[in-house]
């Protein structure tokens, strides 16, 4: 196995066993979580950092077409009443 994998195992064990002996609503540092994976605060860190990115993305991007599917509502609402003024008018039958 090469080391980065290693590595990367450690940190999912750490983070495991932390789950289960953390108690609910015990705050823990980034020198605890380091300690507890074997690794560098700075990864914890990095990896915090990266995580906290993807789910602003994720959010932007359910903001995103959320908007473009209530403008869509909007847009054909507003095609609706357009036809029935016309209707109305006598424009259009």
């Amino acid at each position: 196995m090469n080391p980065t994998a290693e590595k990367s195992e450690r940190i999912d064990l750490g983070l495991e066993i932390l789950r289960v002996v953390k108690r609910p609503g015990q705050r823990l540092s980034i020198y605890d979580i380091a300690a507890f994976c074997d690794c560098a605060p700075q990864l914890i860190q990095q990896i915090e950092a990266r995580a906290l990115a993807k789910v602003r993305t994720a959010m932007a991007e359910e903001r995103s077409r959320q908007r473009a599917e209530l403008e869509s509502k909007q847009e054909k609402q507003d095609f609706r009443t357009l036809v029935a003024r016309a209707k109305r008018r006598g424009w259009i039958s």
